[in-house]
């Protein structure tokens, strides 16, 4: 699964989303975050 934020979120938020995703039940792995930045 790709999780993909669309809004502003604090780092707090996201790593939180990440944690639960394993509740899913369809992860083969462990997910990560890839930051996007304006540069």
């Amino acid at each position: 699964p790709v999780l993909i934020v669309t809004h502003k979120t604090g780092r707090e938020a996201l790593d939180t989303a990440l944690q639960n995703m394993h509740k899913t039940g369809v992860l083969d792995g462990t997910p990560v975050a890839i930051r996007i930045e304006n540069i």
